[in-house]
């Protein structure tokens, strides 16, 4: 699976084999995003599939609790006092990708986030 990544091209921050969890970085998931959305990682069916599946689970506190847009997909990661979020944001004024990793805080601090982030991109 490494080596798979690896690959595509993702950094070596990734790894499926790291003894106590896998391992990523908010660089590589905005880089899965991007090419989620661009269609050049998955195309067809199994896409649309996915992008279904992210906006579509009950873990909507972080990103798509502190956007305006209508339409997120993300997908959430939690493990210990780790709380992260990776999104695709279909916002009336824009797409983008926006992934935060936070270590001790919240999905309410992730909305919060996401908010300000907005505020400062759409004024």
């Amino acid at each position: 699976m490494n080596d798979y990544v690896y690959r595509l091209g993702f950094s070596r921050a990734v790894t499926f084999t790291h003894a106590q969890a896998t391992h990523v970085s908010a660089g590589d998931l905005t880089k899965f995003m991007v090419g989620l959305e661009r269609g050049a990682l998955i195309s067809g069916a199994q896409r649309d599939r996915l992008l279904y599946s992210l906006s579509h689970h009950p873990y909507r506190y972080g990103i798509p609790a502190g956007s305006q847009a209508r339409e997120v997909y993300d997908k959430v990661g939690f493990l210990w006092n780790y709380v992260h979020d990776t999104a695709i944001v279909r916002h009336s004024r824009g797409t983008y990708v926006m992934t935060i990793m936070t270590q001790g805080k919240s999905y309410a601090a992730i909305a919060a986030m996401t908010r300000e982030i907005e505020r400062i991109m759409y004024p």
